[in-house]
């Protein structure tokens, strides 16, 4: 994974896209316009459900950050809250539930109980922020902030957090554990495992922020479906209720089979946010049995940034390219983020 990731509610409206997946039958993602923490989407799981993001984990040490809102505390004794795996998902790694009284309880890869702290740590109906800081080994270290990030509710060593390997190759968000209809909403995921040059360890409370093209600059090769202007085809979410990832009919595209780039300038982040990170997330496939390459792009303090190269298929995928370093190399901030341009540029065809 090289670093830090995140995911945003916008990609969990089209979860098999963007390389979610789902357990139950009445999982329910929200649409963008309802449900997050500030205003926007969330994913919400009810009775035993997971929403499952694999993840590539590099090095022994992971971190997990994300909000939850708990519709109601269950009077269960148990309700599990976030789990990691690996062995594509098969095995366990750990669990941390919440109890009836707003406690949290850990268990190991076997499911035996670590430590179940006191009560009153998570409140229903309340947005909370989480922060797993776990190791992957057979006498692992594990901890776990809710909140104040200067002071873990959960602190333990020696837990046995490794069923069958040293990794995690799947983050489990999870709703209640009993029957109740009560759900879990979460938002504003951050994953960070620990190689890299770049962020590397645990960031605090991070929001995260969706922002979509608002004008067309002088690169711009591609074709469009219909509107006038290229930013048009491609402001707008797809309706996840349509069932459908082109339900609305817009998009851009090459039919000259050549080396086109288009970018766009986007909306304005606040000035007084202190930016980690930019992901560009471009939903995108190709129309005909031919190869094609395509790359993320960004311009700005006069600099071409060029990504990672993507193949794309006959399916919608999303083709994240995650900048923890503005173009030129520098370090983000709003400003840098509001001038830059971004797109997408057909690399090769091969």
């Amino acid at each position: 994974m090289d670093g830090m990731d995140q995911y945003d509610t916008d990609d969990w409206t089209r979860p098999a896209a963007a390389g979610w997946s789902r357990t139950g039958a009445s999982s329910n993602v929200l649409p963008a316009a309802s449900g997050g923490r500030f205003g926007g989407g969330s994913i919400r799981c009810e009775s035993e459900e997971e929403a499952r993001r694999p993840v590539n984990m590099t090095g022994s040490r992971l971190f997990v950050q994300a909000a939850f809102y708990l519709e109601q505390l269950s009077a269960a004794s148990d309700e599990r809250l976030i789990r990691l795996r690996n062995n594509a998902g098969l095995d366990l790694c750990l669990t941390v539930y919440v109890m009836a009284t707003g406690a949290l309880r850990l268990r190991d890869s076997n499911g035996a109980i670590v430590v179940t702290t006191g009560g009153g740590i998570v409140n229903e109906e309340t947005w909370h922020y989480l922060i797993l800081d776990a190791t992957i080994g057979a006498a692992a270290d594990v901890k776990v902030y809710i909140d104040d990030t200067s002071t873990p509710v959960i602190d333990e060593t020696g837990v046995d957090t490794q069923d069958t390997e040293t990794d995690v190759d799947m983050v489990c968000f999870c709703g209640a554990s009993d029957t109740s209809v009560y759900g879990v909403y979460w938002d504003d995921v951050v994953i960070i495992d620990t190689e890299g040059s770049g962020i590397t360890g645990a960031q605090g409370d991070c929001r995260i922020f969706t922002l979509k093209p608002d004008a067309t600059t002088s690169t711009d090769d591609w074709t469009n479906k219909s509107e006038t202007n290229s930013y048009e085809e491609v402001d707008d979410p797809i309706a996840p209720a349509a069932g459908n990832d082109d339900a609305d009919g817009s998009y851009v595209y090459d039919p000259a089979n050549s080396l086109d780039e288009v970018r766009w300038t986007y909306e304005d982040v606040g000035l007084t946010y202190d930016v980690k990170a930019v992901a560009m997330a471009i939903t995108g496939r190709k129309t005909d049995s031919g190869n094609a390459q395509i790359r993320a792009r960004a311009f700005g303090s006069a600099t071409t940034y060029s990504g990672t190269i993507f193949d794309p298929t006959t399916d919608y995928q999303i083709f994240r390219d995650f900048m923890e370093a503005a173009a030129d190399g520098g370090a983000w901030d709003a400003a840098e983020v509001n001038s830059t341009e971004f797109g997408v540029e057909i690399y090769a065809l091969v």
